[in-house]
Protein backbone atom coordinates (compact mmCIF):
# COMPACT_ATOMS: atom_id res chain seq x y z
CA UNK A 1 0.00 0.00 0.00
CA UNK A 2 1.70 3.14 -1.00
CA UNK A 3 1.57 5.30 2.46
CA UNK A 4 2.84 8.47 0.93
CA UNK A 5 0.75 11.85 1.35
CA UNK A 6 -1.61 13.29 -1.24
CA UNK A 7 -0.53 16.94 -0.18
CA UNK A 8 2.51 18.59 0.88
CA UNK A 9 1.95 22.29 2.40
CA UNK A 10 5.67 24.11 2.79
CA UNK A 11 6.06 26.87 4.91
CA UNK A 12 8.89 29.28 4.20
CA UNK A 13 9.69 31.50 7.14
CA UNK A 14 12.51 33.77 8.33
CA UNK A 15 12.37 36.12 11.11
CA UNK A 16 8.57 36.18 11.08
CA UNK A 17 7.92 35.42 14.38
CA UNK A 18 5.25 38.13 14.58
CA UNK A 19 2.65 36.20 12.06
CA UNK A 20 3.93 32.43 11.99
CA UNK A 21 2.11 30.60 14.83
CA UNK A 22 -1.18 32.40 13.60
CA UNK A 23 -0.59 31.18 10.12
CA UNK A 24 0.58 27.24 11.50
CA UNK A 25 -3.12 27.85 13.75
CA UNK A 26 -4.84 28.48 11.03
CA UNK A 27 -3.47 25.09 9.63
CA UNK A 28 -4.12 23.34 12.37
CA UNK A 29 -7.88 24.58 12.10
CA UNK A 30 -8.28 23.56 8.70
CA UNK A 31 -7.13 19.85 9.69
CA UNK A 32 -10.08 20.18 11.93
CA UNK A 33 -12.90 19.29 9.32
CA UNK A 34 -11.09 16.32 8.10
CA UNK A 35 -11.95 12.73 8.77
CA UNK A 36 -8.79 10.91 10.19
CA UNK A 37 -7.35 9.03 7.47
CA UNK A 38 -7.85 12.25 5.34
CA UNK A 39 -5.43 13.62 7.82
CA UNK A 40 -2.95 11.12 7.45
CA UNK A 41 -2.72 12.24 3.60
CA UNK A 42 -1.20 15.77 4.79
CA UNK A 43 2.20 16.91 5.54
CA UNK A 44 3.64 20.47 6.74
CA UNK A 45 6.65 21.03 6.40
CA UNK A 46 8.36 24.36 8.01
CA UNK A 47 11.55 25.44 6.26
CA UNK A 48 13.08 28.27 8.69
CA UNK A 49 15.87 30.24 6.59
CA UNK A 50 18.00 30.17 10.28
CA UNK A 51 15.83 33.10 11.53
CA UNK A 52 17.33 34.78 15.11
CA UNK A 53 13.67 36.41 16.11
CA UNK A 54 12.30 33.23 17.27
CA UNK A 55 10.71 31.61 14.17
CA UNK A 56 12.53 28.55 14.64
CA UNK A 57 11.35 27.92 18.32
CA UNK A 58 7.70 28.68 17.09
CA UNK A 59 8.28 26.12 14.80
CA UNK A 60 9.25 23.28 16.86
CA UNK A 61 7.23 24.10 19.97
CA UNK A 62 3.92 23.98 17.65
CA UNK A 63 1.48 20.79 17.51
CA UNK A 64 0.40 19.97 14.18
CA UNK A 65 -2.62 17.21 13.83
CA UNK A 66 -0.95 16.06 10.72
CA UNK A 67 2.39 14.89 10.22
CA UNK A 68 4.74 17.90 10.69
CA UNK A 69 8.57 18.72 10.66
CA UNK A 70 10.37 21.62 10.98
CA UNK A 71 13.47 21.68 8.86
CA UNK A 72 16.47 24.17 7.81
CA UNK A 73 18.46 24.42 4.43
CA UNK A 74 22.04 24.05 4.85
CA UNK A 75 23.02 27.69 5.84
CA UNK A 76 21.09 30.83 5.50
CA UNK A 77 20.10 31.91 1.97
CA UNK A 78 20.13 35.50 1.52
CA UNK A 79 17.80 34.93 -1.69
CA UNK A 80 14.91 33.54 -0.57
CA UNK A 81 14.19 31.39 -3.05
CA UNK A 82 16.88 29.43 -2.37
CA UNK A 83 14.72 28.54 1.22
CA UNK A 84 11.81 27.97 -1.10
CA UNK A 85 13.91 25.43 -3.20
CA UNK A 86 14.98 23.80 0.24
CA UNK A 87 11.88 23.47 1.52
CA UNK A 88 9.70 21.94 -1.50
CA UNK A 89 12.98 19.56 -2.12
CA UNK A 90 11.83 17.88 1.45
CA UNK A 91 8.19 17.03 -0.13
CA UNK A 92 7.27 13.42 -0.66
CA UNK A 93 3.20 14.34 -1.69
CA UNK A 94 2.12 14.45 -5.45
CA UNK A 95 0.84 17.52 -5.10
CA UNK A 96 2.44 20.94 -3.60
CA UNK A 97 1.59 24.29 -2.04
CA UNK A 98 3.60 27.12 -0.67
CA UNK A 99 2.09 28.75 2.31
CA UNK A 100 3.89 32.18 3.00
CA UNK A 101 4.28 32.39 7.16
CA UNK A 102 2.39 35.99 6.94
CA UNK A 103 -0.54 34.26 5.21
CA UNK A 104 -3.54 32.07 6.24
CA UNK A 105 -5.15 29.05 5.05
CA UNK A 106 -8.77 29.31 4.63
CA UNK A 107 -10.68 27.13 7.25
CA UNK A 108 -11.84 25.28 4.81
CA UNK A 109 -8.71 25.05 2.31
CA UNK A 110 -7.69 21.60 3.24
CA UNK A 111 -10.65 20.42 2.40
CA UNK A 112 -11.01 22.49 -0.60
CA UNK A 113 -7.13 21.09 -2.04
CA UNK A 114 -8.39 17.21 -0.86
CA UNK A 115 -11.38 17.49 -2.92
CA UNK A 116 -9.35 19.36 -6.03
CA UNK A 117 -6.31 16.80 -6.81
CA UNK A 118 -9.37 14.41 -6.58
CA UNK A 119 -11.10 15.60 -9.44
CA UNK A 120 -10.71 13.48 -12.50
CA UNK A 121 -9.63 16.51 -14.38
CA UNK A 122 -6.70 17.01 -12.30
CA UNK A 123 -5.02 13.60 -13.73
CA UNK A 124 -4.38 16.50 -16.63
CA UNK A 125 -3.24 19.17 -14.55
CA UNK A 126 0.37 20.80 -13.30
CA UNK A 127 -1.44 23.29 -11.21
CA UNK A 128 -4.72 23.80 -9.71
CA UNK A 129 -5.91 27.57 -8.82
CA UNK A 130 -8.99 28.34 -6.78
CA UNK A 131 -10.25 31.18 -4.91
CA UNK A 132 -8.37 33.13 -1.77
CA UNK A 133 -9.71 36.26 0.51
CA UNK A 134 -7.36 39.12 0.97
CA UNK A 135 -6.45 41.28 4.38
CA UNK A 136 -4.60 43.36 6.43
CA UNK A 137 -6.62 42.55 9.75
CA UNK A 138 -6.92 38.67 9.94
CA UNK A 139 -10.59 39.34 11.84
CA UNK A 140 -11.35 41.37 8.54
CA UNK A 141 -10.68 39.43 5.12
CA UNK A 142 -11.88 40.83 2.25
CA UNK A 143 -14.34 39.15 0.06
CA UNK A 144 -13.56 36.15 -2.07
CA UNK A 145 -11.86 36.24 -5.32
CA UNK A 146 -11.73 35.91 -8.15
CA UNK A 147 -15.43 34.64 -8.40
CA UNK A 148 -15.52 32.46 -11.52
CA UNK A 149 -18.38 29.74 -11.61
CA UNK A 150 -17.62 25.80 -13.04
CA UNK A 151 -14.80 23.92 -12.78
CA UNK A 152 -12.18 24.84 -15.86
CA UNK A 153 -9.76 22.67 -17.46
CA UNK A 154 -7.62 25.72 -19.14
CA UNK A 155 -4.91 24.53 -21.97
CA UNK A 156 -2.02 25.85 -20.08
CA UNK A 157 -0.13 27.10 -23.78
CA UNK A 158 -2.84 29.16 -24.28
CA UNK A 159 -2.90 30.80 -20.77
CA UNK A 160 0.41 30.91 -20.61
CA UNK A 161 0.82 33.10 -24.31
CA UNK A 162 -2.31 34.92 -23.73
CA UNK A 163 -2.56 35.81 -19.94
CA UNK A 164 0.84 34.89 -18.34
CA UNK A 165 3.08 37.25 -20.55
CA UNK A 166 1.11 40.11 -19.36
CA UNK A 167 0.07 39.30 -15.85
CA UNK A 168 0.06 36.66 -13.06
CA UNK A 169 -3.52 36.45 -11.68
CA UNK A 170 -2.74 33.74 -9.32
CA UNK A 171 -1.67 34.79 -5.95
CA UNK A 172 0.53 32.40 -3.73
CA UNK A 173 -2.23 29.38 -2.94
CA UNK A 174 -1.64 27.50 -6.53
CA UNK A 175 -1.16 23.85 -6.07
CA UNK A 176 1.55 21.72 -7.85
CA UNK A 177 1.96 18.85 -9.49
CA UNK A 178 5.32 17.57 -7.92
CA UNK A 179 6.42 15.61 -11.20
CA UNK A 180 6.29 18.45 -13.00
CA UNK A 181 7.96 21.00 -10.93
CA UNK A 182 10.85 18.51 -10.91
CA UNK A 183 10.31 18.34 -14.44
CA UNK A 184 10.81 22.09 -15.53
CA UNK A 185 13.15 22.64 -12.81
CA UNK A 186 11.47 23.98 -10.05
CA UNK A 187 11.68 27.66 -8.91
CA UNK A 188 14.85 29.54 -10.46
CA UNK A 189 16.85 31.44 -8.29
CA UNK A 190 17.64 34.01 -10.05
CA UNK A 191 14.56 35.70 -9.22
CA UNK A 192 13.26 37.03 -5.68
CA UNK A 193 10.17 38.43 -6.41
CA UNK A 194 8.76 37.21 -9.44
CA UNK A 195 9.70 33.47 -8.89
CA UNK A 196 6.25 31.93 -8.65
CA UNK A 197 4.89 34.13 -11.68
CA UNK A 198 7.64 32.62 -13.94
CA UNK A 199 7.52 29.10 -12.33
CA UNK A 200 3.60 28.81 -13.40
CA UNK A 201 4.88 30.00 -17.05
CA UNK A 202 6.66 26.99 -17.29
CA UNK A 203 4.51 24.66 -15.35
CA UNK A 204 1.61 25.70 -17.97
CA UNK A 205 3.81 25.32 -20.96
CA UNK A 206 3.77 21.65 -20.19
CA UNK A 207 0.39 20.57 -18.69
CA UNK A 208 -3.32 22.31 -18.04
CA UNK A 209 -4.26 24.27 -15.34
CA UNK A 210 -7.48 23.73 -13.50
CA UNK A 211 -9.76 26.39 -12.35
CA UNK A 212 -11.78 25.24 -9.32
CA UNK A 213 -14.29 27.46 -7.29
CA UNK A 214 -13.45 26.39 -3.13
CA UNK A 215 -11.73 28.85 -1.38
CA UNK A 216 -7.79 28.22 -0.43
CA UNK A 217 -6.26 30.66 1.58
CA UNK A 218 -6.24 34.10 2.66
CA UNK A 219 -3.26 36.78 1.68
CA UNK A 220 -1.91 39.47 3.33
CA UNK A 221 -1.56 42.70 2.37
CA UNK A 222 0.84 45.30 3.79
CA UNK A 223 3.03 48.26 2.60
CA UNK A 224 6.19 47.52 1.01
CA UNK A 225 9.32 49.42 1.09
CA UNK A 226 11.26 51.23 -1.52
CA UNK A 227 13.60 48.87 -1.74
CA UNK A 228 11.28 46.23 -2.47
CA UNK A 229 9.50 48.44 -4.97
CA UNK A 230 12.70 48.53 -6.96
CA UNK A 231 13.75 44.91 -6.81
CA UNK A 232 10.33 44.72 -8.18
CA UNK A 233 10.68 46.62 -10.91
CA UNK A 234 13.60 45.64 -12.12
CA UNK A 235 12.57 41.94 -12.00
CA UNK A 236 9.34 42.94 -13.84
CA UNK A 237 11.57 44.15 -16.86
CA UNK A 238 14.11 41.43 -16.70
CA UNK A 239 11.59 38.89 -17.21
CA UNK A 240 9.71 40.72 -20.00
CA UNK A 241 13.27 40.33 -22.01
CA UNK A 242 13.27 36.47 -21.38
CA UNK A 243 9.61 35.15 -21.98
CA UNK A 244 10.18 33.75 -25.20
CA UNK A 245 12.35 31.30 -23.16
CA UNK A 246 9.98 30.57 -20.48
CA UNK A 247 6.79 31.21 -22.70
CA UNK A 248 7.04 28.39 -26.17
CA UNK A 249 5.67 29.66 -29.25
CA UNK A 250 5.31 33.34 -27.74
CA UNK A 251 4.84 35.49 -31.01
CA UNK A 252 6.87 38.88 -31.05
CA UNK A 253 3.63 41.43 -30.73
CA UNK A 254 2.75 39.36 -27.96
CA UNK A 255 6.11 39.74 -26.59
CA UNK A 256 6.49 43.18 -27.20
CA UNK A 257 3.16 44.30 -25.29
CA UNK A 258 4.69 42.26 -22.39
CA UNK A 259 7.59 44.49 -22.53
CA UNK A 260 5.06 47.38 -22.65
CA UNK A 261 3.27 45.93 -19.66
CA UNK A 262 7.05 45.21 -17.87
CA UNK A 263 8.20 48.96 -18.26
CA UNK A 264 4.65 50.45 -17.17
CA UNK A 265 4.56 48.23 -14.37
CA UNK A 266 8.40 49.51 -13.47
CA UNK A 267 7.47 53.28 -13.79
CA UNK A 268 4.26 53.10 -11.15
CA UNK A 269 6.72 51.14 -8.51
CA UNK A 270 9.45 53.62 -9.32
CA UNK A 271 6.94 56.74 -8.72
CA UNK A 272 8.69 57.71 -5.08
CA UNK A 273 12.01 55.71 -5.37
CA UNK A 274 15.00 57.37 -5.80
CA UNK A 275 18.11 56.10 -7.58
CA UNK A 276 18.59 55.61 -11.42
CA UNK A 277 17.02 53.06 -13.16
CA UNK A 278 19.06 53.09 -16.65
CA UNK A 279 21.53 50.73 -15.12
CA UNK A 280 18.95 47.99 -15.12
CA UNK A 281 16.83 49.15 -17.98
CA UNK A 282 19.14 48.14 -20.88
CA UNK A 283 17.68 49.63 -24.24
CA UNK A 284 14.23 49.81 -22.61
CA UNK A 285 12.87 53.70 -21.19
CA UNK A 286 10.01 54.28 -18.86
CA UNK A 287 7.16 55.68 -19.90
CA UNK A 288 5.92 58.71 -17.79
CA UNK A 289 3.19 57.62 -14.79
CA UNK A 290 0.26 58.89 -16.37
CA UNK A 291 0.93 57.06 -19.45
CA UNK A 292 1.82 53.97 -17.79
CA UNK A 293 -1.29 53.69 -15.97
CA UNK A 294 -2.77 53.78 -19.15
CA UNK A 295 -0.99 50.82 -20.80
CA UNK A 296 -1.32 48.81 -17.30
CA UNK A 297 -5.79 49.47 -17.78
CA UNK A 298 -5.60 48.22 -20.89
CA UNK A 299 -3.87 45.49 -20.06
CA UNK A 300 -6.04 44.85 -17.58
CA UNK A 301 -9.13 44.76 -19.59
CA UNK A 302 -7.12 42.52 -22.02
CA UNK A 303 -6.76 39.98 -19.77
CA UNK A 304 -10.30 40.04 -18.37
CA UNK A 305 -11.33 39.09 -21.70
CA UNK A 306 -9.16 36.61 -22.62
CA UNK A 307 -9.43 34.69 -18.98
CA UNK A 308 -13.60 35.14 -19.45
CA UNK A 309 -12.92 33.16 -22.87
CA UNK A 310 -10.13 30.52 -21.75
CA UNK A 311 -12.47 29.54 -18.84
CA UNK A 312 -15.40 28.60 -21.26
CA UNK A 313 -13.25 27.47 -23.15
CA UNK A 314 -12.02 25.04 -20.22
CA UNK A 315 -15.41 24.13 -19.14
CA UNK A 316 -16.10 23.16 -22.20
CA UNK A 317 -13.10 20.70 -22.32
CA UNK A 318 -13.81 19.49 -19.01
CA UNK A 319 -17.35 18.14 -20.15
CA UNK A 320 -16.44 15.03 -21.06
CA UNK A 321 -14.09 13.72 -18.60
CA UNK A 322 -16.97 14.22 -16.33
CA UNK A 323 -18.71 11.72 -18.92
CA UNK A 324 -16.56 9.50 -18.80
CA UNK A 325 -15.49 9.30 -15.13
CA UNK A 326 -19.35 8.77 -14.90
CA UNK A 327 -19.57 6.16 -17.72
CA UNK A 328 -16.69 4.11 -15.66
CA UNK A 329 -18.29 4.38 -12.31
CA UNK A 330 -21.23 2.25 -13.97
Amino acid sequence: MDLRPSLSVVIPVYNGVKDLHGCLTSVARAVEPLHPAEQRTIEVIVCDNWSDDGSHEVAEAFEMPVPYRVMRPERHEPNRTRNWRAGLAQTTADWMLMLHADDLMAPSGLVALLRAIKRPEAARATIIVGSHRTFDDPGAPGRTRPRWGPASLIPGGLLARGVLALHCPFVPFVLMRRSAYETVGGLDERWEIVQDWELWMRLSAIGDVLLVREEIGWWRVHPTSAKYRELNAREHVELSRVLAHRIPGLPAGPHARARRVALARAAIQLEDVDGDPSVWLGDGALPSVSAAREVLASMSRTVTVRMYALRALGVVRRLPLRERDVARQH
